[in-house]
C-alpha cells in the first residue's frame, strides 16, 4: 500500500529549488529591519496572492522541544496584519510609507505568534485533539453528533494548509531541504537562510513549482525595493531641509 502510493505520488510531483544568492539574513535585519522568517513568510503570501488571486491557508512548523514530550505546534502565518501587509503592498496607490509601516506591522505580529505557538499559547494542536477524539466517538457511539465547529467550511478552509512551509532557520553545509505538498492544489515550501542566501524548495502537484519559484525571487526584490526607494526618499527629505 505504502509502496504503492508513494509510485503514484513520484511522478505526479512537480519540484524546484529557488537558490536565492543576492541577499539573506544579514541584509535582512540590518537593512530592512525585518526578521528573515517573517520576510520569507510575507514573500510566500505576496507571491501566492499574485499568481493565484487568493489567500491560502498557511502552516509553519515550530518546536515545542521544552515541554515533555513536545514536538510541534502551528504557527498560522497569515494572520490579519500580513493579509493587510499583503494587499497594502499590492496596491498601486499606496504610499512607501504605508507599505513599509503595514509591513513592520506584519513583522511584529509574526514575531509575537511565533513565540506564542513556542511557549504553548496556540490552538492547532489541541483543535486537532479535540477533533480527532469527536471522530473517534462518533464510531463507537452510534447517536454522537461532531461538534459543529468541526464540520463548519471554515476550519476546513483553516485546516487545509494549502501553503505547508517548514523553516530549519540559519544552517550550513546543507544544500537541499524540502517535502511534498499536503493539499492536492498546495504548495511545499522548505526554506532555511544563511547570512547571505535564502534556499527553497518548492513543490506542487499541478507543475507549478517554477513558476512559484520565479514569482518568488521578483517578490524578494520588490519588497528590497519598497525599502530602497522609502530610504531615498527620507535621504532626499534631510537633504532638502538641511540646505534650508
Amino acid at each position: 500500500m505504502l509502496q504503492e502510493s508513494i509510485e503514484n505520488l513520484y511522478p505526479k510531483t512537480d519540484i524546484d529549488l529557488l537558490h536565492f544568492k543576492d541577499f539573506g539574513k544579514r541584509y535582512i535585519t540590518s537593512e530592512l529591519g525585518m526578521g528573515p522568517d517573517a520576510f520569507c513568510q510575507i514573500a510566500y503570501h505576496i507571491n501566492t496572492y499574485r499568481l493565484k488571486g487568493e489567500f491560502y491557508s498557511a502552516y509553519e512548523s515550530s518546536s515545542v522541544k521544552n515541554f515533555l514530550h513536545g514536538r510541534t505546534e502551528t504557527i498560522r502565518t497569515l494572520t490579519p496584519e500580513v493579509h493587510r501587509a499583503v494587499l497594502t503592498f499590492l496596491d498601486k496607490t499606496a504610499s512607501q510609507q504605508d507599505k513599509i509601516t503595514s509591513l513592520a506591522k506584519a513583522d511584529e505580529r509574526h514575531k509575537e505568534i511565533v513565540n506564542e505557538s513556542k511557549t504553548g499559547k496556540a490552538i492547532d494542536r489541541h483543535l486537532q485533539g479535540l477533533c480527532w477524539s469527536a471522530r473517534q466517538k462518533s464510531k463507537r457511539v452510534a447517536e454522537y453528533n461532531m461538534p459543529s465547529l468541526f464540520l463548519d467550511p471554515t476550519y476546513s478552509t483553516f485546516m487545509s494548509n494549502k501553503l505547508s512551509t517548514s523553516n530549519i532557520g540559519e544552517v550550513n553545509g546543507m544544500s537541499t531541504f524540502g517535502f511534498g505538498p499536503v493539499h492536492p492544489e498546495g504548495f511545499g515550501l522548505g526554506y532555511y537562510y544563511t547570512k547571505d542566501n535564502i534556499n527553497v524548495v518548492i513543490t506542487n502537484f499541478n507543475g507549478e513549482a517554477s513558476r512559484f519559484k520565479d514569482g518568488l525571487h521578483k517578490t524578494f526584490h520588490d519588497l528590497k525595493k519598497s525599502f530602497d526607494a522609502l530610504k531615498k526618499t527620507l535621504t532626499l527629505s534631510t537633504t532638502s531641509v538641511s540646505k534650508r
